[in-house]
Protein backbone atom coordinates (compact mmCIF):
# COMPACT_ATOMS: atom_id res chain seq x y z
CA UNK A 1 0.00 0.00 0.00
CA UNK A 2 1.47 3.68 -0.91
CA UNK A 3 0.85 6.20 1.21
CA UNK A 4 -1.50 8.05 -1.63
CA UNK A 5 -3.28 4.98 -0.54
CA UNK A 6 -2.84 4.86 2.92
CA UNK A 7 -4.64 8.17 2.71
CA UNK A 8 -7.16 7.48 0.80
CA UNK A 9 -8.56 5.20 3.33
CA UNK A 10 -9.31 7.52 5.66
CA UNK A 11 -12.70 8.19 6.87
CA UNK A 12 -14.42 10.37 9.61
CA UNK A 13 -16.75 8.28 12.17
CA UNK A 14 -17.62 8.72 15.14
CA UNK A 15 -15.91 7.95 18.28
CA UNK A 16 -18.29 6.07 19.93
CA UNK A 17 -17.98 3.95 16.82
CA UNK A 18 -14.10 3.98 17.22
CA UNK A 19 -14.36 2.21 20.24
CA UNK A 20 -16.58 -0.40 19.20
CA UNK A 21 -13.59 -1.28 17.03
CA UNK A 22 -11.41 -1.15 19.97
CA UNK A 23 -10.16 2.30 19.75
CA UNK A 24 -9.65 4.14 22.95
CA UNK A 25 -10.84 7.85 22.37
CA UNK A 26 -8.12 10.30 24.53
CA UNK A 27 -10.58 12.79 25.53
CA UNK A 28 -14.66 11.65 25.91
CA UNK A 29 -15.24 15.24 24.04
CA UNK A 30 -13.82 13.58 21.20
CA UNK A 31 -17.01 13.30 19.04
CA UNK A 32 -15.09 11.70 15.82
CA UNK A 33 -11.58 10.50 14.78
CA UNK A 34 -10.08 9.61 11.57
CA UNK A 35 -9.65 6.23 10.93
CA UNK A 36 -7.72 4.46 8.24
CA UNK A 37 -6.55 0.98 6.88
CA UNK A 38 -5.35 -1.45 9.48
CA UNK A 39 -8.14 0.46 12.24
CA UNK A 40 -5.01 3.14 13.09
CA UNK A 41 -6.66 6.32 14.32
CA UNK A 42 -6.06 10.06 14.28
CA UNK A 43 -7.93 12.44 16.61
CA UNK A 44 -9.06 15.73 15.64
CA UNK A 45 -9.03 18.01 19.06
CA UNK A 46 -11.47 20.69 18.25
CA UNK A 47 -13.90 19.73 20.93
CA UNK A 48 -10.80 18.99 23.58
CA UNK A 49 -11.73 20.94 26.49
CA UNK A 50 -8.14 22.50 26.84
CA UNK A 51 -7.38 23.72 23.30
CA UNK A 52 -3.65 22.18 22.95
CA UNK A 53 -1.14 22.72 20.51
CA UNK A 54 -2.28 20.98 17.31
CA UNK A 55 -5.50 20.43 15.13
CA UNK A 56 -4.85 16.46 15.73
CA UNK A 57 -3.85 14.29 17.97
CA UNK A 58 -1.67 10.79 17.72
CA UNK A 59 -1.01 8.41 20.04
CA UNK A 60 1.20 5.98 19.08
CA UNK A 61 2.55 3.13 21.99
CA UNK A 62 3.75 5.92 24.34
CA UNK A 63 4.22 9.01 22.46
CA UNK A 64 1.97 11.40 21.68
CA UNK A 65 2.30 13.88 18.50
CA UNK A 66 0.22 17.20 18.32
CA UNK A 67 -0.14 18.85 15.05
CA UNK A 68 -1.76 21.56 12.35
CA UNK A 69 -0.38 19.33 9.64
CA UNK A 70 -2.42 16.39 9.02
CA UNK A 71 -0.38 15.01 6.20
CA UNK A 72 2.69 14.98 8.46
CA UNK A 73 0.79 12.88 11.42
CA UNK A 74 -0.53 10.44 8.85
CA UNK A 75 2.82 10.13 7.22
CA UNK A 76 4.29 9.04 11.28
CA UNK A 77 0.86 6.85 11.64
CA UNK A 78 1.77 5.31 7.79
CA UNK A 79 5.38 4.79 8.42
CA UNK A 80 4.64 3.27 12.47
CA UNK A 81 1.79 0.82 10.62
CA UNK A 82 4.37 -0.31 8.09
CA UNK A 83 6.41 -1.22 10.68
CA UNK A 84 3.98 -2.18 13.26
CA UNK A 85 2.34 -5.28 10.78
CA UNK A 86 -1.03 -3.61 10.74
CA UNK A 87 -0.17 -2.04 6.44
CA UNK A 88 1.52 -4.02 3.93
CA UNK A 89 4.23 -2.04 2.39
CA UNK A 90 6.25 -4.42 -0.17
CA UNK A 91 4.03 -3.74 -2.76
CA UNK A 92 4.81 0.37 -2.30
CA UNK A 93 8.48 -0.20 -1.38
CA UNK A 94 8.56 -3.05 -4.92
CA UNK A 95 7.44 0.07 -6.62
CA UNK A 96 9.90 2.78 -5.31
CA UNK A 97 12.74 0.86 -5.89
CA UNK A 98 12.41 -1.66 -8.59
CA UNK A 99 13.16 0.22 -12.10
CA UNK A 100 13.94 3.47 -10.49
CA UNK A 101 17.53 2.73 -8.64
CA UNK A 102 18.14 -0.05 -10.52
CA UNK A 103 16.75 -2.33 -7.89
CA UNK A 104 17.02 -3.94 -4.57
CA UNK A 105 20.16 -5.37 -5.03
CA UNK A 106 22.20 -1.97 -5.52
CA UNK A 107 20.59 -0.30 -2.59
CA UNK A 108 21.85 -3.35 -0.49
CA UNK A 109 25.00 -3.09 -1.05
CA UNK A 110 24.71 0.81 -1.06
CA UNK A 111 23.58 0.56 2.62
CA UNK A 112 26.36 -2.31 3.81
CA UNK A 113 29.11 -0.27 2.53
CA UNK A 114 27.53 2.84 4.38
CA UNK A 115 27.44 0.29 7.72
CA UNK A 116 30.77 -0.60 7.20
CA UNK A 117 32.02 3.14 6.94
CA UNK A 118 30.04 3.97 10.48
CA UNK A 119 32.16 0.92 11.38
CA UNK A 120 35.31 2.56 10.76
CA UNK A 121 34.64 5.89 12.42
CA UNK A 122 36.69 7.07 14.83
CA UNK A 123 35.90 6.61 18.57
CA UNK A 124 35.37 10.07 19.55
CA UNK A 125 32.52 9.88 17.01
CA UNK A 126 30.87 6.65 17.58
CA UNK A 127 28.55 7.80 20.42
CA UNK A 128 26.94 10.33 17.74
CA UNK A 129 26.52 7.72 14.95
CA UNK A 130 25.67 4.50 17.13
CA UNK A 131 21.80 5.61 16.82
CA UNK A 132 22.71 6.09 12.99
CA UNK A 133 24.11 2.58 12.62
CA UNK A 134 21.33 1.03 14.36
CA UNK A 135 18.35 2.47 12.41
CA UNK A 136 20.36 1.85 9.23
CA UNK A 137 20.95 -1.97 10.35
CA UNK A 138 16.92 -1.88 10.71
CA UNK A 139 16.88 -0.87 6.93
CA UNK A 140 19.42 -3.29 5.72
CA UNK A 141 17.34 -5.78 7.73
CA UNK A 142 14.33 -4.46 6.16
CA UNK A 143 15.64 -4.44 2.48
CA UNK A 144 16.89 -8.63 2.99
CA UNK A 145 13.59 -9.04 3.80
CA UNK A 146 12.12 -8.07 1.27
CA UNK A 147 14.63 -8.94 -1.50
CA UNK A 148 13.42 -12.53 -0.25
CA UNK A 149 9.94 -11.56 -0.31
CA UNK A 150 10.52 -10.72 -4.28
CA UNK A 151 12.27 -13.90 -4.84
CA UNK A 152 9.91 -16.16 -3.31
CA UNK A 153 7.09 -14.01 -5.44
CA UNK A 154 9.34 -14.30 -8.84
CA UNK A 155 9.22 -18.31 -7.79
CA UNK A 156 5.37 -19.00 -7.44
CA UNK A 157 4.32 -16.00 -10.06
CA UNK A 158 6.73 -16.38 -12.98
Amino acid sequence: MTFSEFQATRQRIGAREAEAEGYQVIEPQTEEVLMYEGGLVIEPTRNWPVKPDGAYHLSLERDSYLSDDLAQLEHRLYDWGCRAGNLSAAGTEQKIWTGQSGGWKPLLETLEALERDLEEMPPEKRNTAHFARLELANTIARAREILEALANDEEHNP
